[in-house]
């Protein structure tokens, strides 16, 4: 048996987070230069220096996680919007109704 998206959602199988970007070169080519600066960086840190970069790193990664999710949001009402205009405003779609 097919599943259908909402089944895949339902079951967890659908990570919308983990599957943007993977083929976007440029931005694998700047998570590699961040992480290389970083490790850079955090070698030149005492220990009290370097916890405090961690915290900041999770910091940041929370706030992205966070920002990452009301883009999704925002582009999924954005979409259902637009869905729900184009069904409803058929009647735009006759040739008399064009101006």
């Amino acid at each position: 048996m097919n599943k259908n998206i909402l089944q895949h959602l339902f079951d967890g199988e659908i990570q919308p987070l983990e599957n943007i970007g993977v083929d976007n070169e440029k931005l694998k080519s700047i998570r590699d230069m961040l992480a290389e600066e970083k490790e850079i960086l955090s070698k030149t840190l005492n220990d009290d220096s370097r916890n405090n970069f961690s915290n900041i790193n999770e910091l940041h990664r929370e706030v992205i996680s966070v920002h990452g999710y009301e883009c999704f949001v925002h582009g999924f009402k954005l979409g259902v919007m637009l869905l729900h205009e184009a069904l409803h405003n058929t009647d735009m779609l006759t040739r008399n109704s064009v101006s």
